[in-house]
């Protein structure tokens, strides 16, 4: 009998180790790592919002161009007691104004396309970091140059990215 619950004890806390055992981890190729990571990269989402950014300086040198509209209004009151006259009222007054921009000698244009080439500029920087941090090449490690013929051994030099 002892015997029999022994190996019903043993027979449990196999089964028990297999069922709460954790899965073994996934395997997953260099392509869907690469992906995960690229997904889930906060330099990525930084990149981002620096481009939106600088687009959003071309809206604003566009803006520039465009018909501004002014208003102000003001109301006062004033009892008896406060004013010379001893007159009890309420003034107000409203006010608009409007500005149109006719000629400013090409700077508006020039700003705008300023923006549109630090958007570019910007762009092409944070593409050509990305792709450094993956495809930067270097050069061979010593002992694979010591294993090349004399004439075609490896420089000490590395490349740039």
């Amino acid at each position: 009998m002892l015997a029999g619950l022994k190996r019903k004890l043993v027979k449990g806390a196999a089964s028990a180790v297999l069922v709460l055992m954790p899965m073994g981890a996934l395997a997953e190729t260099l392509t869907d790592a690469m992906i995960s990571a690229y997904k889930h990269s906060g330099l990525l989402e930084q990149n981002r919002a620096l481009l939106r950014s600088a687009d959003e300086d071309v809206a604003v040198a566009v803006a520039g161009l465009r018909p501004t509209l002014n208003y102000v209004a003001q109301w006062a009151y004033a009892d008896g007691s406060s004013t010379v006259s001893g007159d009890d009222g309420l003034a107000g007054s409203i006010g608009l104004t409007s500005s149109l921009l006719l000629y400013d000698f090409g700077a508006s244009k020039l700003r705008i396309d300023m923006a549109k080439e630090t958007v570019l500029a910007t762009r092409d920087a944070l593409t050509g970091g990305s792709n450094s941090r993956f495809c930067c090449k270097r050069s061979p490690p010593s002992w694979m140059c010591a294993r090349l013929p004399r004439r075609s051994r490896c420089k000490p030099t590395t490349y740039a990215c």
